[in-house]
C-alpha cells in the first residue's frame, strides 16, 4: 500500500502540467520504419513502463530530450521500462524522421503518426486536445496511460517511480 502511494505521488510530480488519464492505447493507429500499420497498443503494457515521447521536426526541445530518453531505454529496456518515439509530422515525412533516427544513433521504437488521424486520436487517448512537442505518455505496466506531460521531462522522476516498484 505504501509503495501504491508513493508511486502516485511521484506520477503526479512527474506530470505536474498534465492531467491524469486512464485508459489503453487502442486509439494510436501508426505507421513503423517498414512502412506496416501497426497500433502503439502493440508496444505497451506486458508489464513495463513504457514513456512515449511525441516528437518532430524542427523541435529544439525534442532534440534535447533524445539523448536523455535513449539513455533511460537503454539502462530500463528488457527488465522494468522501454521508450517510444512518435513523429507526429506524419508518414508523409518518414524519411526526415528515418535520417533524424540515424543521425542519433536512436534504438528504441519509432513509429509514424497518421497525420489525418493523430489529433483525433490523442484526444481519444487523453481527453485533452494536442498542442505541442515534445509531449510524453505514460503507461503503466498493464498498459493504462497513467499521465501525459507536455514540454521537457526530468527523467529522475521516472527513475524515482521504476525504483519504488
Amino acid at each position: 500500500m505504501k509503495n501504491s502511494l508513493l508511486k502516485l505521488v511521484l506520477a503526479a510530480a512527474l506530470l505536474t502540467t498534465a492531467s491524469l488519464a486512464v485508459g489503453t492505447a487502442n486509439a494510436f493507429e501508426m505507421q513503423t520504419l517498414e512502412d506496416e500499420r501497426t497500433n502503439l497498443h502493440n508496444f505497451v503494457g506486458n508489464g513495463q513502463w513504457t514513456v512515449v515521447m511525441l516528437w518532430s521536426a524542427n523541435c529544439k526541445a525534442c532534440e534535447e530530450q533524445k539523448p536523455l530518453l535513449q539513455a533511460f531505454h537503454n539502462k530500463y529496456n528488457g527488465s522494468r521500462a522501454r521508450a517510444i518515439g512518435i513523429f507526429t509530422d506524419g508518414i508523409e515525412n518518414v524519411d526526415y524522421m528515418r535520417k533524424n533516427i540515424a543521425h542519433h544513433g536512436t534504438n528504441y521504437t519509432n513509429l509514424a503518426a497518421l497525420t489525418d488521424v493523430f489529433h483525433w486520436q490523442f484526444k481519444q487517448e487523453t481527453g485533452k486536445d494536442y498542442s505541442i512537442t515534445p509531449t510524453y505518455l505514460l503507461y503503466a505496466p498493464d498498459g493504462t496511460l497513467s499521465g501525459v506531460k507536455s514540454g521537457k521531462l526530468k527523467f529522475e522522476l521516472l527513475e524515482q517511480i521504476l525504483s519504488e516498484e
